[in-house]
């Protein structure tokens, strides 16, 4: 089923948007994110985007910049806005400021969908750590992106 185009806003992180980012990361990950995340994302406040729609926040997405690379924090979407294209925008924020870098993020490894949804944007699994997430109990998958995988950089292999 199709669904119209949403007019969103998409808004840089401020401490003014604080509170929207806790709530939304409590509704949508299986993590209490320490007070540490919540500095770190205000301290590069470019890279963590929140995305609205008629005043209220239905997804972010998190990154960090590394020298080489770009790691994916989160990306989310709540339930009643998800199948609308809203998360692949926000994929696209750190994708479109990456580069060359190679971008990576882990997902827990018996999160089908979200593997799959993942591999439909061009991202391959390249590594399974055991008791990634050691409160969850879970194994992850290191999952790797290249804008030049189409000229033969090996996105496929694991990364030291």
């Amino acid at each position: 089923m199709s669904h119209p185009t949403l007019p969103l806003e998409f808004h840089e992180l401020s401490s003014s948007l604080l509170p929207h980012l806790r709530s939304l990361n409590r509704i949508l990950f299986p993590v209490k994110f320490p007070e540490s995340y919540y500095n770190a994302c205000l301290a590069n406040p470019d890279n963590c985007i929140l995305v609205c729609y008629h005043d209220r926040y239905i997804g972010v997405v998190h990154f960090t910049m590394l020298e080489d690379a770009v790691y994916i924090n989160t990306v989310g979407v709540l339930a009643s806005y998800r199948e609308r294209g809203i998360g692949t925008q926000l994929l696209g924020i750190p994708i479109s400021r990456a580069g060359d870098k190679t971008i990576t993020l882990h997902v827990k490894s018996d999160d089908e969908d979200v593997i799959a949804w993942y591999t439909k944007r061009g991202f391959r699994q390249v590594e399974r750590i055991n008791n990634y997430y050691r409160r969850l109990g879970k194994d992850a998958v290191l999952l790797k992106w290249c804008r030049n995988s189409e000229l033969g950089n090996r996105c496929d292999q694991p990364t030291n």
